[in-house]
C-alpha cells in the first residue's frame, strides 16, 4: 500500500490550505474560486466544461483542447496545490479529502469544487512538459478524491474486504427509444471475460442481469441478491441539479430515475449487510451537476464510485469497463488501481481531453482482495492490512473445517465458536481473520457479520433481567443502532429482522461478541439459553432451512484468557479454540506470501523470522507492531 492522503480545508475567505501526513502543520495552497490553470482561471474552465457537456452531439466528445494546453493546465494545478515543491514519486495513489467546517451549504460547495478539478491531469512536479501522474510509464499513479468525507468515521468503510467471488449486478437497460449503446455486446463482452473465473469456483449465479428499476430496487432491496458490484451502463442526464439514469420499462422505453432512488436503493442494501458495495457509473455527466450528482450522491452508500464528469463515448466507457472489471473480480486489483493500469496500458487518445473525464471517489482507506491461496493478488495496493494477515493457521483451519462440515447438514441450531488467548494474542484481529474467512471460503453464500455489544456495561444476576438485556443488545446490533436499554422489544420482532437478513437465499449471520473474562462465563452460558427461545420462536429451526432461504448463524465469543483456564471445555456443543504464540512457520510462510511488499529477499526470510520470534517472543500484537515498522505502516498512518 503507498497511499499518499492530501486533506484539503477552506478558509471563511474562500482560501484554501493543504495537509500531508508526516508534515507539521497545514500550508496555504493557491487553490480557490479564482485560482490560475496556466491562463485559464477556475471559472473559465468550468464554462469549458459546461460547454462540452451541453453540446449537441456525440462528435462533441472530441474535447477540443490541445495536449500542450492539457499539460499547462496540469502544471498549474499542480503549483496551485504544491507551489515550487518537486513531489517526487508520490507512490501509486494519491487521494484528496476535503475536511468539512461547521456550515453544510459551504462544505457541499467545497465537496463540490474539490471534485470538479481537473485531478487526472496532474503531473509528478510544475513543469508543462511532464506526463501526468496516471500516465508515467514507471511507477503511475492514481488520484482519487473523497466525495464523502462525512463517511470517514464509519467502521465499514475503513477496510473493504473484497471476497474473492465477488457478486456482480449488471444493470444494463437500452430502450428502444434512447440513442444505442451496444449494451447487448458489452455484457456479452463481460460475460466473455469473468464466465470462466466464476465456472472455475462453480459460481456461475454470481452474475445477475437487470434493465428496469423494479427489477433493480428489487435484487438489491430484498436481499434475494446483495452485490459486491454494481455497474450501471446506459445513458445518464443532468440539468445541473441532479443525475439522472435511463432504465427501461417493461414496454422497452425510457425510464429515467434519479440518483436518489438509486441511492435509497443502496441504502437498505448497506443497512442489511453492512458492506458498502462498489459502485461503477459508466453513464454520461456522472460527476456534471453542481449539486446531487451521481457522485456526491451515490459516494456515501458505496464503498467506492466510478464516473465520468463529461458526455461519454460509449465506445470508450466499454472498452475501459471490459478492462478494468476483470482486474478486479479475477485478479483481486483494487478498483483506483485497475483503472489505472487500464488507462496506463492501453494510452488513450491525447488530442482531446475526453481521456480526462474519469473521477474515482474512494471511501475506503484499504482495499483487501480476499483468496490468498486460489488468487495471489499482483496488485499492491489490494493487499490491505497485510500485517495483520499473520495467521494462526490450526484455529483458523479447524473453524473452517467444522463449518464446511455442518453447512451440508440440516440445521439444529447457531453454530458456536469461541478463541480464547492473552490480550497479547490480538483477540480482535482473529474476529476480522474469521470474519474473512467465512467471506472467502463460502463464496455460494451470503455472509453478514454484525457485532453485539452483549455486556453493555452491565452484568445482571437475575435470568429475566439478562433476557431483556440480551433482546436490547441484539436488536442494537442487528440494526447497527445505539443499544435503547428503556424499550426492550418484543422477541419476535428480532425474529422479523433475522427473517428479513436472511432475505431470498443461503446466508450465514455471524454475530460478534467480547472479549470477554472467565467470570462472564455465566453470562456467555444465559445467552445461549436464551438463543434456544429465538429458535422456538422461528419455528423450531423450521424457518432456517426453507426453500429459497437458508438462514445459518455463527454465534463467535473471544475470551481473554490470562490464566489459561479450563473452565471453557465445559460449555456443551461450543468448538473451543486457544490462540497459542505465533509459531516460527507461521511467520516465514506469512513473510514468505508477502515478500515483495517488506522488500524481504527470500533467501532472508529463515533469519528475519527468527529475528522476529526472538524479539517479540511470539505474541501476536508486538510481531504485528514490529510488521507493520517494516512496512512502513506507522509512517503513512500519521494524524494531524
Amino acid at each position: 500500500m503507498s497511499r499518499l492522503e492530501i486533506r484539503l480545508r477552506q478558509q471563511a475567505d474562500g482560501t484554501v490550505e493543504r495537509f500531508v501526513p508526516g508534515t507539521e502543520s497545514w500550508v496555504p495552497t493557491q487553490l480557490g474560486p479564482d485560482m490560475d490553470l496556466g491562463g485559464e482561471t477556475l471559472s473559465s474552465v468550468s464554462r469549458l466544461f459546461f460547454a462540452y457537456l451541453h453540446a449537441p452531439t456525440a462528435e462533441a466528445n472530441q474535447w477540443n483542447l490541445r495536449l500542450s494546453q492539457q499539460r499547462k493546465i496540469g502544471a498549474s494545478l499542480y503549483r496551485s496545490l504544491f507551489g515550487t515543491e518537486r513531489l517526487g514519486a508520490p507512490g501509486r495513489w494519491m487521494h484528496i479529502v476535503p475536511t468539512l467546517g461547521d456550515d453544510p451549504a459551504a462544505n457541499d460547495r467545497f465537496v463540490a469544487l474539490v471534485c470538479r478539478l481537473p485531478w487526472c491531469f496532474l503531473p509528478s512536479e510544475p513543469d508543462p512538459a511532464a506526463l501526468p501522474l496516471i500516465l508515467d510509464p514507471i511507477e503511475p499513479t492514481v488520484v482519487t478524491v473523497g466525495a464523502a468525507p462525512e463517511c470517514r468515521p464509519r467502521e465499514w468503510f475503513d477496510v473493504v474486504r473484497f471476497p474473492s467471488v465477488p457478486r456482480l449486478l449488471l444493470v444494463a437497460p437500452e430502450a428502444s427509444d434512447a440513442d444505442p449503446t451496444a449494451a447487448a455486446e458489452h455484457i456479452a463482452a463481460l460475460h466473455a471475460a469473468l464466465d470462466p473465473y466464476y465456472a472455475a469456483h462453480d459460481s456461475a449465479e454470481c452474475i445477475r442481469i437487470v434493465k428496469t428499476f423494479d427489477a433493480f430496487a428489487e435484487v438489491v432491496g430484498t436481499g434475494t441478491f446483495d452485490p459486491h458490484i454494481v455497474y450501471f451502463y446506459g445513458h445518464g442526464e443532468t440539468s445541473g441539479q441532479g443525475t439522472q439514469f435511463r432504465f427501461k420499462t417493461a414496454e422497452g422505453h425510457a425510464d429515467p430515475r434519479s440518483v436518489d432512488e438509486l441511492r435509497q436503493a443502496l441504502d437498505r442494501l448497506n443497512k442489511r449487510t453492512g458492506a458498502p458495495p462498489l459502485v461503477w457509473f459508466n453513464a454520461c455527466l456522472g460527476a456534471a451537476a453542481d449539486q446531487d450528482s451521481a457522485l456526491t450522491s451515490l459516494a456515501p452508500a458505496s464503498a467506492c464510485v466510478i464516473t465520468t464528469r463529461t458526455i461519454a463515448s460509449a465506445a470508450d466507457a466499454r472498452r475501459l469497463a471490459e478492462t478494468a472489471l476483470p482486474l478486479i473480480v479475477t485478479q483481486g486489483y483494487a478498483p483506483h488501481s485497475a483503472l489505472g493500469k487500464a488507462l496506463n496500458e492501453r494510452p488513450p487518445a491525447m488530442k482531446s481531453a475526453s481521456w480526462a473525464n474519469l473521477v474515482i471517489s474512494a471511501q475506503y482507506r484499504m482495499w483487501a482482495a480476499l483468496g490468498p491461496a486460489s488468487r495471489r493478488t499482483v496488485d499492491a495496493e489490494a493487499v490491505g492490512d497485510f500485517p495483520a494477515q499473520l495467521d494462526r493457521i490450526e484455529p483458523l483451519n479447524a473453524i473452517a473445517e467444522r463449518l464446511v462440515a455442518r453447512l451440508g447438514q440440516p440445521v439444529a441450531g447457531p453454530e458456536v465458536v469461541l478463541w480464547r488467548g492473552g490480550t497479547e494474542q490480538g483477540l480482535d484481529v482473529f474476529e476480522d481473520r474469521v470474519a474473512e474467512l467465512l467471506l472467502d471460503e463460502f463464496p455460494q453464500w451470503q455472509v453478514n457479520t454484525r457485532r453485539i455489544e452483549l455486556q453493555a456495561n452491565c452484568n445482571p444476576a437475575k435470568t429475566e433481567d439478562r433476557a431483556a438485556q440480551f433482546k436490547v443488545a441484539l436488536l442494537a446490533g442487528l440494526l447497527r443502532e445505539p443499544p435503547q436499554p428503556n424499550k426492550v422489544p418484543d422477541a419476535r420482532r428480532i425474529c422479523d429482522i433475522l427473517r428479513n437478513i436472511a432475505g431470498g437465499r443461503r446466508n450465514i449471520l455471524a454475530l460478534e461478541h467480547g472479549p470477554f473474562k472467565d467470570a462472564d462465563l455465566g453470562l456467555v452460558q444465559s445467552y445461549l439459553d436464551f438463543w434456544s427461545g429465538i429458535l422456538e420462536l422461528l419455528g423450531n429451526s423450521s424457518s432456517f432451512h426453507q426453500p429459497g432461504r437458508d438462514l445459518r448463524i455463527l454465534l463467535g465469543f473471544s475470551f481473554e484468557d490470562e490464566q489459561r483456564s479450563s473452565h471453557f471445555e465445559g460449555l456443551p456443543g461450543v468448538a473451543t479454540h486457544h490462540l497459542l504464540a505465533v509459531r516460527l512457520p507461521e511467520i516465514e510462510a506469512h513473510l514468505g506470501d508477502y515478500r515483495e511488499f517488506y522488500f524481504v529477499p527470500p533467501s532472508q526470510i529463515p533469519a528475519i523470522a527468527q529475528d522476529l520470534i526472538a524479539g517479540n517472543e511470539g505474541r501476536f500484537v508486538k510481531l504485528r507492531s514490529a510488521l507493520e515498522t517494516m512496512a512502513g505502516f506507522k509512517e503513512r498512518e500519521a494524524k494531524p
